[in-house]
């Protein structure tokens, strides 16, 4: 789940056009300076060097479409149970949580396939916390490099979409979290974000379709392959491309830090973060 993050109305839906202004170049300019010097702490240290890890992935094509199988049946199944139980227009968050339970119920499946075929591990795939403090670094550095990237990327995209008589359009599960009434389908979607989407986006994106790309394609087109698709996933419906093309440098840096660690905390750990701070947003722009 991603907002236009600091650089738009999007989900406060607002009709005015927005400005750059200095502070916000100021912002974008601490924030890049303060990333790229973590960066540059991660990348000295040692142990980060010596722990990168050759790629491993033993599946192939055919995994690959069966998983894309398994996750089309259970979207159909799921969402439909979802209307049966859950009926009418008084549930916006309920498309949302049947996503939601589909992609953890598919990543369930994946490693159920991939010990059960190869004989792996969660932790084969990345599902591991060892040196999680200085994934944390790592994680915390990519989030400030991809916000400073985001804020100006988010101001010029909108303008772009009002010269092209396109009003923005925000991912519609920022939307409904913005004009949700209930406190429980608030938490229901706050869960979604910071829980459920980061762990299965993690799992399939990174863990499971970038070591496949990266086998075959190598680890720059894999991860930028990769970003591409999961930036699709969240294409709003607008005709300028506004939140797929604020998710990219997100998806760069999650691809970068799963290939840099062979793990999964970095990037789920940011993902988390990037997540927080548009629910954050949200809840400020609700009170306000």
């Amino acid at each position: 789940m991603f907002n236009m993050v600091f650089g738009t109305a999007g989900a406060a839906a607002a009709e005015e056009a927005v400005r750059f202004t200095t502070h916000d170049a100021v912002l974008a300019a601490v924030l890049l300076a303060v990333g790229t010097a973590m960066l540059w702490l991660w990348h000295a240290s040692r142990e980060r060097r010596d722990r990168v890890r050759p790629l491993f992935c033993p599946w192939g094509a055919a995994d690959i479409l069966l998983a894309l199988g398994v996750f089309v049946i259970f979207s159909w199944a799921v969402t439909t149970v979802a209307e049966t139980f859950i009926p009418g227009e008084d549930h916006p968050w309920r498309e949302a949580a049947a996503m939601g339970v589909v992609g953890v119920a598919t990543c369930v499946l994946i490693l159920w396939h991939l010990g059960r075929r190869y004989g792996l591990r969660p932790r084969d795939v990345g599902l591991r916390l060892d040196g999680w403090l200085w994934d944390l670094v790592l994680a915390a550095a990519l989030l400030l490099v991809v916000l400073a990237v985001q804020r100006p990327m988010g101001f010029a995209l909108e303008h772009l979409s009002r010269w092209a008589g396109e009003p923005p359009q925000p991912q519609k599960m920022v939307t409904t979290m913005h004009e949700v009434d209930s406190v429980f389908g608030l938490g229901v979607l706050a869960a979604l974000a910071l829980l459920a989407a980061p762990f299965w986006e993690e799992i399939v994106f990174r863990g499971f379709l970038q070591p496949f790309l990266a086998c075959r394609l190598g680890a720059p087109s894999a991860i930028v392959v990769t970003s591409v698709l999961f930036s699709l996933i969240h294409y709003s419906g607008s005709k300028v491309f506004i939140v797929p093309a604020l998710v990219f440098p997100l998806a760069l840096a999650l691809g970068y830090a799963y290939h840099r660690t062979q793990r999964l905390a970095a990037p789920l750990m940011l993902h988390v973060l990037h997540n927080l701070v548009t629910v954050l947003r949200i809840l400020d722009l609700r009170n306000g």
